[in-house]
């Protein structure tokens, strides 16, 4: 009988001692999260956090963390405001994450249309990083092939623009990478299609030029169908923005292309070049991207800009240079 309750108390133990094992491997395990913001709100309860936690996939057992913040007695200290949470993170490092109250600090918008480098600088400025060092990581094709999954050199064309909450000392992977992972989530949100890599990078491209072209969002499809249907012929797409992409590493700005500026040889004028430029010359919009994918069905192949945003559209060369003229009579 001895023996029995000998090997019954041994066995206890041991399953206890697993218990244990169990419970501490969950709460020290690190959980890979990307890039999830949580706002956690003043009067939010202990458990209501656990479950907010659990449901954002930022720890793996809301039950557990819920005893932890218990045993600990943190229920009153746990402070309310938006956390950012990127990268590896354990049970124990999100609680000391809301008890020390590491909120974010920084609001920061990136404005549609922007390239590479004015949306480095935009970072830089607001102390997110240094400006060299964040255009480097953006340029290096080893990290733009791993975060896109795509065979590019650069995150030109993948840097969503919206408006972005960071918080303070975010490596430039994490900072980037928060914004590439938005990209792809607008994407899936919008219904666009990626079935075939190459040709929605073609896409991108495309789609950067048209929204560097229109400042009005219905013309976006009709400017898509102009430049698609110059490709289908190979006429070359003739894209002022293209023939001054090669000022943004300066910020040089052009309120308008000259004559030298169409002529200049670089690898993404389209006025030298036939078909698209290398990669993207900008981060389009969703709206952008979804007017090639779906442009309005025309035998436009020319257009140009009325002065008041807009543009007059036209079929031949010959009606595109008689409505330009009929334009400019009329202003006098």
């Amino acid at each position: 009988m001895k023996k029995v309750l000998l090997i019954l108390t041994i066995l206890i133990l041991i399953g206890i001692a697993l218990f244990c094992a169990h419970i501490t491997k969950i709460i020290y395990t690190p959980v890979g999260i990307n890039y999830t913001l949580l706002e956690i709100k003043s009067g939010d309860s202990g458990r209501g956090i656990a479950r907010t936690l659990f449901e954002n996939e930022i720890i793996i057992n809301e039950k557990i963390f819920f005893v932890l913040i218990r045993y600990k007695q943190l229920d009153r200290t746990l402070k309310a405001g938006h956390y950012l949470f990127t990268g590896d993170y354990s049970m124990i490092d999100v609680l000391n994450k809301i008890v020390s109250g590491e909120i974010l600090v920084h609001r920061v918008t990136i404005p549609e249309g922007l390239s590479i480098y004015r949306t480095m600088r935009i970072l830089a400025q607001n102390e997110l990083g240094d400006y060299d060092r964040l255009l480097a990581k953006a340029k290096d094709p080893v990290f733009a092939s791993e975060i896109t999954g795509f065979n590019v050199s650069t995150l030109e064309g993948f840097l969503y623009p919206d408006t972005y909450i960071f918080g303070y000392n975010m490596t430039e992977e994490r900072l980037i990478g928060a914004m590439v992972k938005n990209f792809f989530d607008r994407l899936a949100d919008s219904f666009v299609s990626i079935e075939d890599s190459a040709k929605f990078y073609n896409d991108l491209i495309l789609a950067s030029i048209v929204e560097k072209e229109a400042l009005f969002k219905d013309e976006m499809p009709i400017i898509a169908s102009v430049f698609l249907n110059r490709l289908r012929i190979n006429m070359r797409l003739q894209a002022d923005p293209t023939s001054v992409y090669h000022l943004e590493p300066d910020f040089i700005h052009r309120s308008r292309v000259t004559y030298a500026d169409i002529r200049t040889e670089t690898p993404f004028n389209t006025y030298v070049i036939s078909g698209l430029p290398p990669h993207p010359i900008c981060s389009p919009s969703i709206a952008a991207i979804f007017a090639v994918q779906n442009p309005e069905e025309t035998k436009y192949l020319y257009f140009f800009a009325d002065g008041t945003g807009r543009h007059t559209f036209t079929r031949s060369y010959d009606e595109h240079t008689s409505r330009l003229r009929e334009m400019r009579r009329n202003r006098g």
